[in-house]
């Protein structure tokens, strides 16, 4: 139970409507007034109107006019009476007829009023003859009393009330909360923010609920429950930082955030009586992933290539945040394949003519972090098939063994079957010149060797092979071969 004590707004109204604000309350039990009477008129949360009215004065200012005290004074006065008389002859002396003055007089000048009363006997003057036997004479008698005034009042006044009230009502105590997660903790990509603790409220029976803000955004509830006035409430939320924004169960909850700039959360705990904890803040910063960097190298124009021929990509791969990286390639929107699998480094690939179609074919060539961010560059290559006929074509392979040098060679060859081809090889060491000699074709005599045989209608496979008499480093072979037929294809193995 408490109790407070809070005065109105004074004021010229008797009657007054003011609200007040009880802080912690619950519950309003009662109400009284100092002087005159009180009711409640609303009650909002915290909020409490009363209406107050028939209170006495409390204060009293003049306003305007006047006072002047009453006042008396001595004030004398006369009347005048006309006396007749009359004279009979032979009579010595006028014989008064007869009258009389008032007992008293009224007086009023001034301001002043009161009645006058007579102060001696009246004196007459002589008399004179009025006709016949008849006079007339004036006699005077003096008057003297006290007079008063009245006091003046003109004076107005301004008539001031206020009223103390009283509550007496029940309190809310506001919930605390404590937070365990660390300040100033800087974020990378697919990193955890744990947003953890504890609230309290000793209030048993009051919902709490604690939320959270980060920056300016909307406040979320992580945890809502009816506190039993003794136990902690434990709250906890798990956010990942992906792709420059914080995710909650797989959604962004954020914007994207800047990396250098000091995000803020914020948390508290809140009652259903209108009750709120601190604000706890902490300080978060993050590091955005980037995608990696992809080269590719210039690419040249190349001609007189046949279907066995290759062409070379080349290029370089880096990522600024130091992920791993995988690069891939895909032929004219087909499967992927990678080419490069680790830091940054450079990547190179082949792709075999006889891969390609005939026109315009689309590389796109894709870098990929351990993150899933990706890079792409798209190029086009043109293989235009050369139809123009030959009288005499000539076409050199110059071949690197792995081992570093080999005895013999095996040759596949795929020509038009009305195509003559001569093979010639040359195998040196040092700085020999090269010595070029026939190479043997299909030899029957031999049982284990393939022998010719159709591979499509018009085209045939040849088998061709050649051993030194002692192993060689530079090997080169040279094919020959009249008309406008095309080889198709050129394969071949190393014999040690």
């Amino acid at each position: 139970m408490a109790q407070i004590s809070l005065k109105t707004t004074e004021s010229t109204s008797r009657t007054q409507t003011q609200t007040f604000t009880i802080p912690d309350l619950t519950k309003l039990n009662g109400v009284t007034v100092n002087t005159g009477t009180v009711e409640i008129v609303s009650i909002d949360a915290d909020k409490v109107t009363v209406r107050t009215t028939g209170g006495a004065v409390t204060r009293t200012i003049q306003t305007g006019g006047s006072y002047t005290p009453a006042d008396s004074k001595t004030a004398t006065g006369s009347r005048t009476y006309e006396d007749t008389g009359k004279k009979d002859v032979g009579d010595s002396s006028v014989v008064s007829l007869g009258g009389s003055f008032p007992g008293s007089i009224s007086y009023n000048s001034g301001g002043y009023s009161g009645t006058l009363y007579p102060t001696s006997g009246s004196s007459c003057g002589s008399w004179v003859h009025s006709s016949g036997i008849y006079y007339y004479r004036n006699c005077t008698k003096n008057y003297s009393g006290t007079v008063t005034k009245p006091a003046s009042d003109t004076r107005t006044y301004a008539y001031y009330y206020q009223y103390n009230v009283t509550f007496n009502y029940e309190t809310n105590v506001a919930p605390t909360i404590s937070v365990n997660t660390p300040n100033n903790a800087t974020l990378y990509e697919n990193d955890t923010f744990l947003v953890d603790g504890s609230a309290k409220d000793t209030d048993a029976g009051n919902v709490v609920i604690v939320r959270y803000q980060i920056n300016n955004g909307t406040a979320v509830a992580i945890e809502t429950k009816v506190s039993d006035g003794t136990t902690s409430i434990p709250f906890s939320r798990q956010f990942t930082f992906k792709g420059g924004k914080l995710h909650y169960n797989g959604s962004a909850i954020t914007e994207a955030l800047d990396e250098g700039t000091a995000h803020t959360l914020k948390v508290w705990a809140e009652d259903d009586q209108g009750g709120k904890s601190e604000v706890i803040e902490r300080t978060f910063y993050v590091v955005p992933n980037r995608p990696p960097k992809l080269t590719i190298n210039p690419f040249e124009t190349l001609s007189d290539l046949i279907n066995a021929d290759k062409v070379t990509f080349t290029g370089s791969t880096s990522d600024p945040d130091g992920n791993d990286i995988i690069v891939s390639y895909k032929l004219n929107g087909g499967l992927a394949t990678e080419v490069y699998r680790g830091k940054d480094g450079d990547w190179s690939f082949d792709l075999l003519l006889s891969a390609l179609k005939d026109g315009e074919n689309t590389i796109v060539v894709e870098t990929v972090d351990s993150y899933n961010f990706k890079t792409s560059l798209t190029r086009k290559l043109n293989k235009q098939a050369n139809l123009t006929p030959l009288a005499n074509s000539v076409q050199r392979y110059t071949i690197v063994p792995p081992a570093g040098s080999a005895q013999g060679v095996l040759m596949w060859l795929e020509r038009d079957e009305s195509q003559y081809v001569k093979a010639e090889i040359s195998m040196t060491n040092g700085t020999e010149p090269e010595n070029f000699v026939p190479m043997i074709w299909n030899d029957e005599d031999i049982k284990d060797d393939p022998q010719p045989g159709p591979i499509s209608p018009g085209v045939v496979e040849d088998f061709l092979k050649f051993r030194a008499d002692s192993p060689a480093e530079k090997i080169a072979i040279k094919l020959s071969w009249t008309g406008d037929k095309p080889i198709f294809k050129v394969s071949g193995a190393l014999l040690q």
